[in-house]
């Protein structure tokens, strides 16, 4: 999938981040800070979270696929996001349903049309036993970024 990039990758080590607040926060910094997404991205995927929960109980693991408006999107791309501690997402299908997630990906696209078929995309990977089991034991961002590019 061409959507990742390396510098897309990011690996959240800290034991204090514990919500999906602080991981919008974190990842929101870093990619206002690289140019992709515009100051109003971090403020947009809250307040989209918490009106529209994106947590999947994919298997073998439950994932989040974070996303907004594509008003804040300055440049389309996939993001992934590999957490120490769980995160707790309430689940898409299920809104009373709290899911603990260790991984993430974000989809971060202009082009609203393309948004079912990126998410396809990320299902494919999300339930790919040996992926996921690949990327739960990665040790850095370039380990991840083989599997999820490859």
């Amino acid at each position: 999938m061409t959507l990742f990039r390396k510098d897309g990758v990011f690996l959240i080590e800290d034991d204090k981040v514990t919500t999906s607040k602080e991981v919008f926060e974190i990842v929101g910094m870093k990619l206002i800070n690289l140019g992709i997404v515009d100051t109003q991205f971090i403020e947009a995927i809250m307040e989209r979270e918490s009106k529209y929960p994106t947590g999947l109980e994919t298997q073998p693991f439950a994932i989040a696929i974070p996303h907004t408006e594509v008003d804040c999107v300055n440049e389309s791309c996939l993001i992934f996001v590999k957490s120490k501690t769980p995160i707790k997402f309430f689940e898409m299908v299920n809104n009373d349903k709290l899911l603990e997630v260790n991984y993430m990906f974000f989809i971060i696209i202009k082009d609203r049309e393309k948004q079912v078929s990126v998410i396809q995309d990320i299902l494919e990977i999300a339930t790919d036993k040996s992926k996921m089991v690949a990327i739960s034991e990665a040790k850095d961002v370039e380990q991840i970024y083989e599997i999820i590019s490859g």
